[in-house]
C-alpha cells in the first residue's frame, strides 16, 4: 500500500496528514527546540532517521507514542510512550522535542476529538461506527467539541433545488457551507445519545441558540425520520416545540424527511417545493426551517427566499427578516 505524507510548519506546530487508501488521520505536533523530554524508557529507539519530520511520522504510525525526541547530527529518533507523560524536559542543544496535541485516531466525534486535546476549530476525520467507513466532519472546538452536520452562511452552497440523494450523501465542503449526509448523520445519531444545538444569526450580525435534549434520524428504510427532544434553553426561543408543546401542522419530531423529489410531509401540497424549503422534517409545514433558500438581503420573500426560525423570524411586524448564517451542530448527552 502507497502512502504519502505532507509536512507544513504553522505557529511553531508540525501538524501533517498520512493518506493510506481513503482514510486521512492528521497528527499536531508541538516543537521544543534545543530540548530533550526526560523518559524513563523509550518505547523504540530509531537510527538513520534523516529529519525530525520523519520522527514524527514514525510516532504517528505507533497507537501509543505521544513524544518524540531527535538529534539532527547522530540521526537518532527516541519515541516516548503514553505512560512517559509526566517528566520533564532538559535544556539540550543537540536535540529537539516534539509532543502530541492532537491525534485524529479512532475518535467517535469532535467531543471525543477535544478530550483528546484538539483545540482547534476545523475537518477532523471520526469514526462513529467501527463498522461504518470513516467520514470527514467540521468540528466547533471551541464552543466544546460539537460535530456539525449542517452549516450556512453565505449562499454559495444552493439547499432548497437538492435532491434525495444529494441530502442522503451530503453536500457542500465541510470546510465551508455544507450538509453532512443524511446516512452519516444516522450512523453518528445511533451510535450514542446525542443533543443538538442551533447557532443562529439574524441580518443585524446578533448570533441566537438553541439546543435540544435529544437529536437522531433513522436510515434511509425509514426515510430519516427525525427524533427530537425537549427544548433545554438558548437565546433563540423554541421553533420545534412551540409554546412548550406539540402545535399541530408544524412539528419535527416524527417526520420523515423531505426532498424536491420525495415527498414525505402530511400537506397536499410539497413544502419543500411551495416554499423552496430545502430537503427538511415537514409536517405542513415547518415553524424552524434551516435548508430554505438563501435570502442575500436577509428579507424573507413569502413562498420564495428564507431560512427561517419562527422566534426569530415570524413574531416582528413588517417586513420579516431572513436568518444569514445557521449551523446545526451535535454532542453526546450529559
Amino acid at each position: 500500500m502507497i502512502i504519502t505524507k505532507f509536512f507544513c510548519i504553522i505557529f511553531g506546530t508540525l501538524q501533517f496528514n498520512v493518506y493510506e487508501a481513503n482514510d486521512i488521520i492528521t497528527h499536531e505536533f508541538e516543537i521544543q527546540k534545543f530540548k530533550r523530554y526526560e523518559a524513563s524508557a523509550e518505547l523504540m529507539t530509531l537510527y538513520g532517521i534523516r529529519s525530525m519530520k520523519i520522527c514524527f511520522a514514525k510516532c504517528a504510525k505507533e497507537a501509543n507514542c505521544v513524544r518524540v525526541n531527535y538529534q539532527k547530527s547522530a540521526k537518532i529518533c527516541e519515541l516516548i510512550d503514553l505512560s512517559e507523560g509526566t517528566s520533564t524536559c532538559s535544556v539540550d542543544t543537540e536535540w529537539n522535542h516534539g509532543y502530541l496535541r492532537c491525534k485524529n485516531h479512532n475518535n467517535k466525534d469532535c467531543q471525543t476529538l477535544r478530550e483528546n486535546d484538539c483545540w482547534k476549530n476545523g475537518v477532523y476525520l471520526i469514526q462513529p461506527d467501527p463498522n461504518q467507513p470513516a467520514f470527514n466532519v467540521y468540528c466547533d472546538m471551541q464552543d466544546g467539541g460539537w460535530t456539525v452536520i449542517q452549516r450556512r452562511y453565505d449562499g454559495s452552497a444552493p439547499f432548497y433545488n437538492k435532491t434525495w440523494n444529494e441530502y442522503k450523501n451530503g453536500f457542500g465542503d465541510p470546510n465551508n457551507e455544507h450538509w453532512l449526509g443524511n446516512n452519516n448523520i444516522h450512523v453518528l445519531t445511533t451510535s450514542a445519545s446525542y443533543e443538538i444545538k442551533f447557532d443562529l444569526m439574524t441580518p443585524n450580525n446578533t448570533w441566537y441558540d438553541a439546543t435540544y435534549s435529544h437529536f437522531s434520524i433513522q436510515d434511509e428504510s425509514g426515510d430519516y425520520e427525525l427524533s427530537i427532544g425537549s427544548y433545554i434553553g438558548g437565546t433563540a426561543g423554541d421553533s420545534i416545540w412551540p409554546n412548550g408543546a406539540m402545535t399541530t401542522n408544524t412539528r419535527l419530531n416524527g417526520m420523515k424527511f423531505s426532498t424536491t423529489d420525495v415527498d414525505n410531509d402530511l400537506t397536499s401540497i410539497s413544502c419543500v417545493n411551495h416554499f423552496n424549503g430545502g430537503g427538511w422534517w415537514y409536517e405542513s409545514c415547518a415553524y424552524a426551517r434551516l435548508n430554505g433558500k438563501y435570502s442575500p438581503d436577509g428579507i424573507y420573500h413569502q413562498n420564495q427566499d428564507g431560512v427561517t426560525w419562527y422566534q426569530l423570524t415570524h413574531i416582528q411586524v413588517g417586513d420579516k427578516p431572513s436568518l444569514m448564517a445557521t449551523t446545526m451542530k451535535l454532542r453526546r448527552s450529559p
